[in-house]
């Protein structure tokens, strides 16, 4: 294996905690694949067997779910280096509820079942890492399906801007995410969100000061949430 892919496999949240000497002694005492796949093409398939642990390397995919008019739907976008599906490997029904497509040109690690167990009896942190990493996937997908009930992007923000106010006890906040992050969260375009957040700072409801965004007033923010539409429902979904 090159130093270079070794590098990105340790930079995976998975591997992090294990040196990488340990992870290059590894990896060559246990079975792996890796296999380089092309703009668009559908790497795993909703519905099958999750055989293996797959490490995306390099590029981006995208997580698709059919719905039941053979529609697919965007459920999140995966950048390297990450895992994909990890939690899934060990369920007692252990088929995929999503496909995965390459969003660009990828390189994917496979681990097969037996190779992780392998690599987790000598490295305990791997299987912690692997519960961490799908317990995090987990609460991304709540958040969006929790902020898919709002109309507008303005109450989708407007939500977590409340949420954020009160878990951090202050009208200047953290996002916590970047724009990027949020705009994936919410199930929109990042310029979508980067816009009405503009159009919110033009009308002083809130204001950036650095990192930080300042809420005039949960008042605001709640009769924000309380209007259905405010003039942008229709630009506010990302398509497929």
């Amino acid at each position: 294996m090159k130093e270079s892919t070794l590098l990105c496999i340790s930079r995976c949240s998975l591997f992090q905690n294990i040196g990488l000497d340990a992870l290059r002694r590894l990896l060559h005492t246990v079975p792996y694949r890796v296999h380089d796949y092309e703009k668009h093409t559908l790497i795993l398939v909703q519905g099958e067997e999750c055989a293996g642990l797959h490490i995306l390397l390099s590029g981006e995919v995208d997580t698709l779910m059919d719905d039941h008019e053979g529609r697919k739907l965007r459920v999140e976008t995966l950048r390297a280096p990450e895992a994909i599906a990890s939690s899934f490997l060990f369920a007692r029904d252990n088929v995929l509820p999503v496909s995965v497509r390459a969003k660009k040109r990828v390189r994917i690690l496979v681990l097969p079942k037996q190779s992780v167990l392998q690599f987790g009896r000598q490295h305990p942190e791997l299987f912690i890492a692997m519960i961490e990493d799908g317990a995090d996937k987990i609460m991304r997908l709540a958040a969006k399906l929790k902020f898919s009930q709002f109309n507008t992007i303005r109450q989708k923000i407007a939500s977590y801007l409340i949420e954020a106010a009160v878990r951090q006890r202050s009208l200047r906040v953290s996002l916590g995410y970047s724009k990027e992050a949020l705009a994936e969260m919410f199930g929109v375009t990042r310029p979508a969100l980067s816009r009405v957040f503009s159009e919110l700072f033009r009308s002083g409801v809130v204001r950036q000061e650095g990192k930080l965004v300042c809420i005039r007033s949960i008042e605001e923010m709640r009769d924000i949430l309380a209007h259905r539409s405010d003039g942008t429902k229709g630009e506010d979904f990302e398509s497929g």
